[in-house]
């Protein structure tokens, strides 16, 4: 397990920082080679493995095998449905066609053609690098999407590594990774190209390889690295949970344990190479040209992205009055612009469940069960820092830095911007499988397995929604490809052209644009896109 968990993210941050890295040598030129990255990666991912099995051929062996199968099975998933969502089809997946038309982020000019060339460039683009070797090589835009799987299973093997190296059963090692690993935002952003899924496995694998350091791993440091530049390059609050992260391991080392100096190191190390190197573009280039490293949502003509995100009144609120109204709300999507709605945590509404088939949730976003878990974990967890003088120091020290990075957040009443907030009740309730007391392990249980039905129904309704959507627009494609020179009306004119454009011509359908024509028919699946009549 711990070479499965270490090869595969040395793979990931290892290509990071060559691509990255050729983008800084050669900033005149276009993307550097993605043969020469793949190459460096791979290597670093033998090694890795190597050095962790050694002699041991038949592990060796399967712990490759593992890594292979995984990408494959990642792969066939994205392959099985189509990004419907707003996000990814505008700015997320033109990100990676910009990359792979050779535009260089740190030397080339600034992007101007599409509305949404401004998230392109000025966000961070560690999930368009790895798209963008993934599409070169496969010639299919959505299999880009094979990070979500791909991060997801890779995560549960980072998990149950640490589990392990902390000596927990090889029973109770699997229910802590699966538990973490089935974080409600992740599962259901599984088939788009969203980044708070990734961003939620990149925190949790993050805190498992720490945890493993901790314990005298020494490649976990290793993982530690690669996770953090990984989770720093996904979003700008990526390098806040990071840094928040690094702050309390450190702190709770210093105090704790003898790897003082590596720890430092390791957090130094993480943090130069994400935004010196991988984040130059934008950390370093926002800061250069707009004067913050954050622009456009912070500096000098800033745009808010929150406030049209919800309904005016709500925004009246204090950060703690937000989340704790989002928290007791109804699981929604807010389609309908009337703020939370109040419920009481054990109730489940149909509604609810309809409204997980976004990857977006606005309120109660973390499912229709997680309130009731979150409060009856927190309970748990009281009992056992009273009870349980063995993990109390470790376990408060988790559960504190999660809670801040959470805090921090003045949007943590979006779920899917605080997705490490699941860890709180997972943590919590796992600890209390260790309870003394039969009453509170059988509480334990139920809630851990509360939290397995919270997760199961998103990932449920977001899948198979999405793969029934992609039958029916498979089908709407193919209609379209037996009509010579179709007329179509993009009503949005620019915004989210270039990835249905490319999806379109990909599909092999010969198409016309006609703006202002008669529409006969609307293809639902698109941004809105009308079939103008003949």
């Amino acid at each position: 397990m711990a070479a499965v968990s270490f090869a595969g993210w040395a793979f990931i941050g290892t290509l990071l920082i060559v691509l990255s890295a050729g983008f800084l040598v050669s900033p005149g030129s276009p993307a550097p080679s993605i043969a020469v990255a793949l190459s460096i990666a791979t290597l670093a991912w033998a090694v890795i493995l190597y050095t962790c099995l050694r002699s041991q051929w038949a592990l060796l062996a399967l712990s490759a095998g593992t890594l292979i199968a995984m990408g494959i099975a990642a792969f066939a998933a994205a392959l099985s449905a189509y990004e419907f969502f707003w996000d990814g089809m505008t700015y997320h997946q033109l990100g990676i066609l910009e990359l792979a038309k050779g535009w260089n982020p740190v030397g080339s000019a600034e992007l101007s053609t599409y509305p949404e060339d401004m998230w392109v460039n000025f966000y961070p683009k560690a999930s368009w690098l790895v798209g963008n070797v993934v599409l070169q090589l496969t010639h299919e835009l959505e299999a880009g999407k094979a990070l979500n799987g791909f991060l997801l299973l890779l995560t549960f093997f980072s998990v149950l590594h640490a589990l392990l190296a902390l000596e927990f059963s090889a029973t109770k090692a699997c229910i802590g990774a699966l538990l973490a690993t089935t974080n409600p935002v992740a599962l259901s952003q599984l088939m788009t190209f969203y980044v708070d899924g990734l961003l939620a496995m990149g925190l949790t694998s993050l805190i498992a390889f720490m945890v493993s350091a901790s314990r005298g791993r020494h490649l976990a440091w290793l993982g530690v690295m690669s996770s953090g530049i990984f989770v720093t390059n996904l979003k700008f609050t990526g390098l806040i949970y990071v840094t928040v992260a690094l702050a309390t391991f450190t702190t709770y080392v210093w105090f704790t344990e003898r790897a003082r100096f590596r720890a430092v190191l390791a957090s130094a190390a993480t943090l130069i190479l994400a935004v010196g190197i991988v984040g130059f573009n934008p950390y370093i280039t926002n800061a250069q040209r707009h004067g913050h490293s954050f622009y456009p949502l912070k500096g000098e003509g800033a745009v808010d992205v929150i406030r049209n995100q919800t309904v005016p009144h709500f925004l009246e609120y204090n950060a703690a009055s937000r989340f704790a109204l989002s928290f007791f709300s109804r699981t929604s999507a807010d389609s309908e612009g009337i703020g939370p709605q109040f419920k009481w945590p054990w109730q489940v509404r149909y509604r609810e469940l309809a409204a997980m088939r976004s990857p977006d949730t606005r309120y109660g976003g973390m499912g229709p069960l997680f309130a009731i878990t979150t409060l009856v974990a927190v309970g748990i967890g009281l009992v056992m820092f009273w009870q349980d003088r063995q993990w109390r120091t470790a376990m408060f020290a988790l559960t504190l830095g999660v809670m801040v990075s959470v805090a921090i957040n003045p949007a943590a009443w979006w779920a899917r911007l605080v997705p490490q907030q699941w860890l709180v009740p997972c943590t919590l309730a796992f600890w209390g499988l260790l309870a003394t007391s039969r009453p509170l392990r059988v509480l334990s249980a139920l809630c851990v397995t509360t939290l397995f039905v919270n997760s199961a129904l998103a990932g449920w309704v977001h899948c198979s929604e999405a793969i029934e959507k992609s039958a029916q627009l498979s089908a709407q494609l193919k209609v379209l490809r037996a009509s010579e020179g179709t007329a179509l009306f993009f009503r949005l004119g620019q915004l989210g052209r270039a990835p249905i454009e490319w999806r379109l011509e990909h599909a092999g359908i010969r198409y016309r644009d006609e703006p202002g024509c008669k529409v006969e028919r609307e293809l639902e699946l698109f941004p809105p896109i009308g079939v103008c009549a003949r």
